[in-house]
């Protein structure tokens, strides 16, 4: 007479081999999970940074991020993000008349989220400054004496620069009814 169903030795053996499977698939997964948000950080580091080109084009030579284009103030996370989403004049002060902008459109959370760390706020820095880490509250960083703009990765931390003693990163507040 025939056996029916299988001893347990065989089904440990399926299972050994199916666990060693998983072992050597998943890995690739993940590897390809952190290509696709290196690919999505890179794309929206690059609209960003063409709308600041074109930002700095339009203005005569300044990059946002100063309150009402005036350079020898600090420059700020909102008022970067409202020169980049709203209409200015030729000074960089925000003016729903005004003839430059917007550089960017307007998104659910006023910027994109950063794969990385889920966030979306900008670390402002008026000079090369520190790269915030990934666990930090910023999702980007702004230098706005050159204009770089980046997203945080894990990548950018292992080189971070030397902050200036006297440059923490600039937090604005955004404007009551601004994007």
């Amino acid at each position: 007479m025939g056996r029916s169903g299988f001893t347990l030795i065989e089904l440990l053996i399926v299972v050994i081999i199916l666990a060693i499977l998983a072992g050597i698939v998943i890995p690739q997964f993940r590897a390809n999970i952190d290509d696709v948000k290196m690919a999505s950080v890179e794309t929206n580091v690059e609209v960003v940074r063409k709308a600041i080109e074109i930002y700095h084009t339009d203005h005569g030579g300044t990059f946002p991020g100063h309150p009402d284009g005036d350079t020898s103030l600090s420059p700020t996370e909102g008022v970067l993000i409202n020169q980049l989403l709203l209409k200015t004049d030729k000074r960089g002060v925000i003016d729903p008349g005004g003839t430059c902008g917007p550089y960017l459109r307007a998104q659910a959370g006023f910027f994109p989220i950063n794969p990385f760390n889920k966030k979306a706020a900008v670390a402002v820095y008026m000079r090369s400054g520190e790269v915030p880490t990934v666990d930090s509250e910023f999702g980007w960083y702004y230098i706005a004496s050159t204009g770089d703009f980046n997203g945080v990765t894990p990548e950018s931390a292992e080189t971070p620069e030397t902050p200036p003693a006297d440059m923490p990163p600039g937090r604005g507040r955004r404007p009551e009814g601004s994007l």
